[in-house]
């Protein structure tokens, strides 16, 4: 089921840089497909206390993908949930950033210095999931 996703972001992603002209490098692209199409099914992503408890208690750079990934994905699909889209960026972009001292310092730094446009692109594309998803 998930290559079913990961086709259909694919698809997503190509028609939303087209009808939006907003162009993310490749290897950003791709990781945005993956990262939505493990979630999309995917029923508690939520961190178990806040997300600020959360990103201060993180203890390895897994767990602060993990929070970096929900940020993203809560700020990108959910733009109007909890307390503001500055509150989860902020906390997405530094979890993005301690990853980024140890593991593809090029894609964690560029997700953590162009997290809002990369959620930007995600509120796009969020509006053409239910086209794909069958």
């Amino acid at each position: 089921m998930q290559d079913e996703y990961i086709t259909a972001f694919s698809n997503a992603v190509v028609e939303t840089r087209e009808d939006t002209g907003i162009e993310l490098p490749d290897f950003v692209e791709q990781y945005v497909i993956l990262l939505l199409a493990s979630r999309t099914k995917q029923q508690h992503f939520l961190p178990k206390t806040t997300f600020a408890e959360t990103f201060l208690s993180l203890e390895t750079k897994k767990q602060a993908k993990d929070l970096g990934d929900t940020c993203l994905f809560v700020t990108g699909v959910f733009p109007e949930y909890g307390i503001s889209i500055d509150y989860y960026s902020t906390i997405g972009k530094n979890s993005y950033r301690q990853v980024a001292t140890c593991y593809n310092p090029e894609l964690f730094d560029t997700l953590s210095n162009h997290f809002d446009y990369v959620r930007f692109f995600i509120n796009c594309i969020k509006d053409k999931r239910d086209k794909y998803i069958v």
